[in-house]
């Protein structure tokens, strides 16, 4: 009988600036389907994280879903922390457990739009004319900053990549992603 647990703990299911969601997959080897209780250590102070529900049984040669639910988020006084959470599964005499590096970061500021759970956040700003925006992408999908007139398009933006225009021009510039078509807007002042 063997069980791994937690194996694949990368899928974000939403975000904002108080919550993470992320899906955690309990799989069956060899016909495994029993009862497997999951749990958490290492949690650092300030930080609340849960795992729903606590008991899951995969099917065998299956698997199932729990929800790690981590808050806060990106309310760190640092600009960037990050810390290893351990998540446990346990069934009769059988404990696994699997570690997940979270990396927190504040939310995007200035000039900043984060690309992330197939929006643009924040998804309208204001900047002053000869500002320069940065997108990131976040998200672990491919996705692109692409003007509604044909201003800019930065091209396909891989995860972690980023891409930056100047807006020289007074006037409202709306852009969207060409992949899944969510939208945004560059508002430039005098």
């Amino acid at each position: 009988m063997s069980c791994n647990v937690l194996n694949d703990l990368v899928q974000l299911l939403s975000y904002n600036d108080f919550i993470s969601l992320h899906a955690c997959s309990v799989k069956s080897v060899g016909g495994f389907n029993s009862p497997v209780i999951l749990s958490l250590a290492n949690v650092p102070p300030g930080v609340t994280a849960t795992l729903y529900p606590t008991t899951v049984t995969p099917p065998a040669n299956g698997q199932i879903n729990a929800t790690l639910s981590i808050a806060p988020y990106t309310l760190t006084v640092e600009p960037l922390r990050v810390y290893t959470l351990s998540i446990i599964g346990a069934s009769g005499s059988t404990t696994q457990s699997d570690a997940l590096e979270i990396v927190e970061t504040n939310p995007p500021s200035g000039n900043t739009i984060s690309i992330i759970s197939f929006t643009f956040y924040p998804s309208t700003i204001t900047v002053q004319a000869g500002s320069t925006v940065i997108w990131i992408n976040i998200d672990p999908v491919t996705h692109t900053v692409t003007s509604s007139t044909g201003v800019w398009d930065s091209g396909d933006l891989p995860t972690g990549q980023s891409f930056s225009y100047t807006f020289n021009t007074i006037g409202t510039y709306n852009y969207h992603d060409k992949y899944s078509n969510f939208a945004g807007k560059i508002i430039v002042t005098p």
